[in-house]
């Protein structure tokens, strides 16, 4: 099922694109050209969800309980009923009714993915607690890393401090809703999308809120794409210096990799079964790029290292391989 959407997205993005071009060439104002980009990305992701739960993609701002704002977000997919904003064609909407966050940008380069994050980062900053959330989704994503069965929560203090990090992260990638960056285009190779974000992560290093869970859970720039591996589908590991290899590259398929994290989330949430993700016979294999460990001194949080491989070696690795 979801290779059948993924043909309808693929061509839907498309058509779109070639709609747009001929416009360029006589609208040259930078808030048209976004809204070009931004009404296809919503396009995009209205087939990509499904219509009987009353989900619908709005843009505006996200505000959780205290009445903390998110910055404009371009396109969010969203349940129930949210705030329209007067006069206006955005809205605010509560954060626990916000299914996945998108902003979106024609051009991906460095400025713009600093632009990007930093928009997320708003996001990230008034996560809080829900009274609903989904437990299942948290023990699929631990259990799929550590290969062991969850913990109870009163027991995960007599963790080593590196393992009870992940699990707190985990924690917080349930609550927060996917944050997405949507290029469609910029970065020329996997090679130059990932030197990217790493000269973004060092210049920012020692910024409050820049961790591993306030990276954004997918950024597409034409082809190439940066996904978080938390288990939200995409899996990474621990290896045998307790490092997470969280983060990751990929040169193909980008709406797959959009549909599967938001099949996901929708399939957790409404107990939809896994049978819509079909009978693939391949794995989506995602070349690490950085790994984290949690450390407590010389003050706690990650250390993050980047994985490195040559243009040569990204060229030579494999997509797929078919599942035993």
């Amino acid at each position: 099922m979801i290779e059948t959407y993924l043909d309808l997205l693929n061509q839907l993005k498309e058509k779109g694109i070639s709609d747009i071009e001929p416009m360029l060439k006589k609208v040259k104002h930078p808030r048209v050209i976004g809204d070009m980009f931004e009404g296809l990305t919503k396009s995009i992701l209205n087939e990509a969800i499904f219509k009987e739960f009353n989900l619908k993609v709005v843009r505006g701002f996200i505000e959780n309980t205290d009445g903390n704002k998110s910055e404009e977000i371009d396109c969010m997919i969203v349940e129930g009923e949210g705030e329209k904003i007067a006069f206006t064609e955005d809205y605010f909407w509560k954060l626990e009714k916000v299914i996945a966050v998108v902003q979106v940008k024609k051009n991906l380069h460095g400025k713009d993915l600093k632009e990007g994050f930093e928009n997320l980062q708003s996001v990230y900053k008034i996560s809080e607690p829900k009274e609903n959330w989904e437990f299942d989704l948290l023990k699929d994503s631990y259990e799929n890393l550590f290969n062991e069965e969850i913990p109870y929560f009163n027991d995960v203090s007599k963790f080593p401090f590196h393992k009870q990090l992940v699990y707190h992260t985990l924690i917080k990638e349930v609550l927060l809703p996917p944050r997405i960056i949507f290029g469609y285009s910029g970065f020329k190779s996997e090679a130059n999308l990932r030197k990217s974000i790493m000269d973004h992560l060092s210049q920012n290093i020692m910024v409050k809120n820049h961790s591993v869970a306030s990276m954004p859970n997918l950024i597409l720039c034409g082809e190439f794409s940066l996904i978080k591996m938390n288990g939200i589908p995409f899996n990474g590991k621990i290896d045998s210096d307790n490092y997470w290899h969280f983060y990751g590259s990929y040169n193909e398929a980008p709406l797959l990799l959009l549909l599967e994290i938001l099949w996901t989330r929708l399939a957790y949430k409404y107990k939809i079964s896994p049978k819509i993700f079909g009978e693939d016979s391949t794995l989506q294999l995602i070349r690490p790029l950085i790994k984290a460990k949690g450390v407590e001194k010389p003050s706690k949080g990650w250390l993050m290292q980047e994985i490195k491989f040559s243009r040569k070696q990204l060229s030579q690795m494999k997509n797929k391989v078919t599942k035993s």
